[in-house]
């Protein structure tokens, strides 16, 4: 999830993203990139290669919030920004799981 502190739909989505991992017994990781300022940009993108999401993280760091799923072949897709429901993320995360 790429988000900053500043941004409204920011604080709203996150909990909404928390949700939608509950529902999966094996744990699906989050990565929280944080684009506030530009100490928090060069950390995130330091982590975000780290994490080898640096490829989503380039290509959607100006979009508050963005939420994308990185499928086991590595593959990757924004499901969307902004504030959706539950079950949004949950068909996502279904469709990426294979499940």
């Amino acid at each position: 999830m790429i988000k900053a502190s500043w941004c409204s739909s920011c604080k709203k989505v996150a909990p909404v993203v928390e949700a939608a991992v509950q529902h999966y017994p094996t744990p699906i990781g989050v990565i929280v990139l944080d684009v506030s300022d530009d100490e928090a940009i060069a950390r995130s993108e330091a982590e975000a290669k780290a994490q080898g999401v640096g490829e989503i993280f380039a290509a959607w760091k100006g979009g508050t919030p963005t939420i994308a799923v990185v499928e086991p072949d590595g593959e990757w897709r924004r499901i969307g920004g902004g504030l959706l429901e539950e079950s949004t993320y949950t068909a996502a995360l279904d469709e990426a799981s294979g499940r």
